[in-house]
């Protein structure tokens, strides 16, 4: 049996919630764990850095982060569009 997720907030409502600090902060904290976590390591310049393979876009609705981005949101009950202004 799958977890029943959170309810939705509207856009605006996801707006209010990571407008403060502690919110956003927590969010932006997950969200890299969860990047970290799907794709590989390269190093630039003598600098570790995660990578996707693919530009880095928000025109490109195939993006592979936003799959991600998209099931967290769901997970936290935010509007996934909203989130990725």
């Amino acid at each position: 049996m799958e977890p029943k997720l959170p309810k939705i907030r509207s856009v605006h409502m996801t707006n209010l919630y990571l407008s403060v600090p502690e919110n956003l902060e927590k969010f932006l904290r997950e969200f890299r764990q969860i990047l970290k976590d799907n794709y590989q390591t390269i190093t630039v310049e003598g600098e570790q850095r995660y990578t996707c393979g693919q530009a880095h876009t928000k025109l490109n609705p195939d993006w592979v982060p936003f799959k991600h981005l998209e099931r967290y949101c769901l997970e936290q009950g935010l509007d996934d569009f909203e989130v990725r202004k």
